[in-house]
């Protein structure tokens, strides 16, 4: 099957899809992305990598802090917890040896917490902050940087959305981490 040259328009089923447009100049301009160099700039590229790096260190110390600071909370109610028994259990021993019951302190100790790993715990905050970055970034992007499709060219509807980039980026990121 022959390619379509720029002049002939696009196949029927790409004319209908994309736009439903069978303009030949517009064709024409996105023929001519062709000419173009498949691969960005090695400028970029290194931007790109650099980018990706940033957030896959991001990410790491994300991780690393909240696996400290979920550590640090579990501890601190254990240590309560096991604090409190140890007083409940020498009230309780001094209490029954007058053949009185305790009354109400008003203070209980706090439930036990379920047997949870820090480290999955903390795996799971870290989802929830990079997939709620992403989401309010898209929500930004889309309400005040992202040109109506009506008011741009078809050459730059097929290329040319490189503040849109930290998206890519930031995915293969938190993707190498996870």
């Amino acid at each position: 099957m022959a390619l379509s040259g720029p002049s002939s328009g696009p196949p029927s089923l790409v004319g209908a899809a994309l736009l439903g447009s069978s303009d030949a100049a517009f064709w024409d301009e996105v023929h001519a992305l062709h000419d173009n160099d498949a691969l960005l700039p090695p400028d970029n590229i290194r931007a790109s990598l650099t980018r990706i790096a940033a957030s896959v260190a991001t990410i790491s110390t994300l991780y690393a802090f909240l696996v400290l600071l979920i550590r640090t909370a579990v501890a601190r109610r254990r240590r309560k917890n096991s604090y409190e028994k140890r007083n409940e259990d020498n009230e309780n021993i001094s209490n029954s040896s007058r053949c009185s019951r305790r009354g109400s302190t008003g203070d209980s100790p706090a439930p036990p917490l379920p047997h949870i790993s820090e480290y999955k715990m903390a795996y799971q905050v870290t989802n929830l902050v990079i997939n709620l970055v992403l989401g309010l970034l898209g929500l930004y992007h889309f309400l005040y940087t992202v040109t109506p499709s009506d008011r741009t060219s078809p050459s730059q509807r097929v290329e040319g959305w490189d503040d849109l980039s930290i998206f890519g980026e930031l995915q293969i990121g938190y993707q190498l981490w996870s």
